[in-house]
């Protein structure tokens, strides 16, 4: 439940910062209203440069609602404006990052909940308060400055968020927190390379109940069940993987087959969270693919931009080598239960974590496609494998290498150069030489 409200309100968070600005300009001129009309604190005791009239005051807020509402319409068009613009340059995916940016929403949300304190104000100033002076202009003038403030910080992020290196950027910080906080959910795991082997056990495929793509895996809600029900569960799928009904979710092995089957498959869907869009935040692999979606554009014949494509697979090379730090493909996490005093059952759950050959061709496999016959990209694609190596364990060290032999049979029919083969030999060469590093020996 609680994740399904953080994927919720992930999704909606750009919305959600108009209602906020929006419920606290109310807020404000109901209490701004209160204290004009000298229900509720001591407005007198107030420095009289601080006061206005009456009707000074609906002069300021009828022209100050009229203002705001005349440049959030701007603001609202230039960023229609800029998402156009990220969609064509930098890929449809990209337009959520844009949309997460604070000074965009923030700026956006200030000037509709300024019209809303405008129009409140105005909406409940009466004509008693006429002989009294009243604090609401003061504050919609406050308000106004704030808002100018607001639109050239506005103004300067906007000219910032439509140059490709401070794209790639964003999209690099936000991927390599994603997979911090997914590092943190699988810490307590044990990381293995192949899967437990169950002898004597019965194996039963649980079929998915719903559709959408798979946002979420409660792995603790999994593992008590796994307890429960004295098996293992093999988890066949990964977050960010679209699953249709009846597809295969998992496997459970176990020495009885389960008695009430609908319950216990209707339990186990109960772990996984789907939705009809997916998301970045447990799925590492969403946030890599915006950054080769704006390879793949640059290196498309209308764009033809390789120092965007470079540029790309270096920062491309740190966060992949950040995901090959994993000991070992699979995280398994195992209990041994007590079935009498002379028996015992391992149960628990086993989960894909880091299927590093599938993942490096995700980011990299189509890209061959169109930069092979390019000697200067090809080259830089081995550099991100090098560093990629570097910060990776040894097994997925081997993965590399074996990518890099898949790449070398790929493009051998371009470069028949010496001078070509030599340049990349070089990298090649020192890709074969990746060692472990020494806490992990």
């Amino acid at each position: 439940m609680i994740e399904s409200l953080k994927l919720y309100f992930e999704d909606q968070k750009s919305w959600w910062v108009f209602v906020y600005n929006v419920i606290f300009a109310f807020v404000l001129a109901v209490l701004v209203m209160l204290m004009d009309g000298r229900y509720w604190g001591d407005l007198d005791a107030l420095p009289s440069v601080m006061l206005t009239s009456q009707n000074f005051a609906q002069m300021i807020l009828s022209s100050l609602a009229g203002s705001l509402f005349a440049v959030a319409t701007f603001t609202f068009a230039t960023m229609l404006s800029v998402m156009s613009y990220y969609a064509s340059s930098f890929g449809p995916r990209t337009i959520e990052n844009f949309l997460f940016r604070k000074s965009s929403t923030q700026t956006l949300g200030i000037y509709l909940g300024g019209f809303v304190y405008c129009l409140v104000s105005l909406f409940f100033m009466r004509e008693s308060q006429g002989e009294y002076l009243v604090m609401s202009g003061t504050v919609a003038l406050m308000y106004g400055i704030t808002s100018v403030l607001y639109f050239i910080r506005f103004v300067f992020d906007i000219s910032q968020s439509v140059q490709h290196n401070q794209v790639i950027k964003g999209l690099f910080e936000r991927a390599s927190k994603i997979i911090s906080e997914n590092k943190e959910i699988f810490e307590d795991a044990e990381f293995v390379d192949q899967l437990p082997s169950i002898k004597g056990a019965a194996s039963q495929s649980v079929q998915s109940l719903k559709q959408g793509y798979l946002d979420f895996i409660d792995i603790d809600r999994l593992f008590d069940l796994a307890k429960e029900c004295k098996c293992v569960i093999v988890l066949k799928v990964r977050n960010g993987d679209f699953v249709g009904k009846g597809a295969v979710l998992a496997e459970a092995y176990s020495l009885k087959k389960q008695k009430d089957w609908e319950k216990f498959e209707e339990k186990l869907n109960r772990s996984f969270i789907f939705q009809h869009e997916p998301s970045s935040m447990y799925n590492p692999d969403f946030a890599l693919s915006k950054l080769t979606d704006i390879a793949l554009r640059s290196a498309s014949p209308s764009i033809n931009d390789p120092n965007t494509i470079s540029h790309v697979f270096r920062y491309q090379s740190i966060l992949l080598g950040e995901l090959g730090q994993a000991p070992a493909r699979y995280a398994v996490y195992l209990e041994e239960i007590e079935l009498s005093s002379s028996q015992t059952l391992e149960v628990g759950v086993c989960y894909d974590f880091c299927p590093f050959q599938k993942i490096l061709f995700q980011n990299f496999g189509q890209l061959v496609q169109y930069i092979n016959q390019d000697a200067y990209l090809i080259r830089d694609l081995y550099e991100a494998l090098y560093f990629i190596g570097l910060n990776s364990s040894h097994k997925h060290q081997e993965v590399i290498k074996g990518f890099m032999t898949y790449l070398s049979n790929k493009i051998s029919s371009h470069f028949e150069s010496e001078y070509d083969q030599r340049m990349f030999s070089e990298v090649m060469e020192r890709i074969s030489m990746l060692r472990p590093a020494e806490n992990e020996e």
